[in-house]
């Protein structure tokens, strides 16, 4: 999105035409927003601008983000006929799932039976393996195995990128519905599904939403998730 010659930034810049991923995935981060009622929102781009937690060490004021958020709004996209509705749309959380899938597709067609395609949060297992989960405590600690067969776990924290202000952190996961670093008590979501895109999608829904949106995997096939609270409760 931030590459000037993206057909991303490009589209957010009301340039160029929908190419074919990009339609895909943001179908279905549409379908997502409509699901999780706007906690999951594509257009979610000016708050995470506005945050921009690897450069910023303090926070922005509240009538930045209030003009922020009145930037944001996944209602107003259409893809038929194909409007952003002046919106700027941000991938971030699902992307790289879609990414992954394709990998995998592509490892798959070319006879691969056995592979780890590990692209940082998100990991695809073609074959059978276990998956480490970090502890959100002590990222230098292992939480939890899980094993996972021919799936996709992906990994939602707020434990990697922050910054602190006033004895406060300050994570990258923004809830669209308040402008802020969500606080759900959430430390860290783990989400094992067929889809990397749905996996990637979910752990961050269900990272802003909380613990009681663990339901929302039953929206989609042979998905499961493994909630670790700030309080040490583990739910899955």
């Amino acid at each position: 999105r931030t590459n000037p010659e993206s057909k991303l930034c490009l589209l957010n810049n009301g340039q160029g035409e929908l190419t074919e991923d990009i339609e895909k995935v943001l179908s279905f981060s549409l379908e997502m927003s409509h699901l999780t009622n706007g906690a999951f929102d594509v257009t979610v781009a000016p708050l995470v601008d506005l945050w921009n937690v690897k450069e910023r060490n303090v926070p922005p004021t509240a009538e930045e983000i209030q003009v922020a958020r009145s930037k944001t709004g996944y209602e107003d996209i259409t893809l038929s006929p194909f409007s952003l509705g002046g919106k700027a749309i941000d991938t971030g959380a699902v992307a790289k799932g879609y990414i992954a899938d394709k990998v995998a597709e592509s490892f798959k067609e070319k006879g691969v039976e056995n592979a780890i395609i590990d692209l940082g949060g998100n990991v695809v297992l073609i074959g059978e393996y276990k998956v480490g989960i970090r502890s959100p405590f002590n990222p230098d600690e292992i939480f939890a195995t899980i094993a996972v067969k021919d799936k996709s776990a992906v990994t939602s924290g707020a434990y990697q990128r922050y910054f602190e202000y006033e004895g406060k952190r300050y994570h990258h996961i923004i809830d669209p519905r308040t402008g802020y670093p969500s606080k759900s008590g959430v430390a860290s979501v783990t989400v094992i599904s067929p889809s990397s895109m749905q996996a990637d999608a979910l752990s961050t829904s269900i990272f802003i939403l909380g613990k009681d949106s663990i339901s929302l995997c039953d929206n989609f096939p042979d998905t499961d998730a493994l909630l670790i609270m700030e309080n040490g409760e583990v739910i899955t």
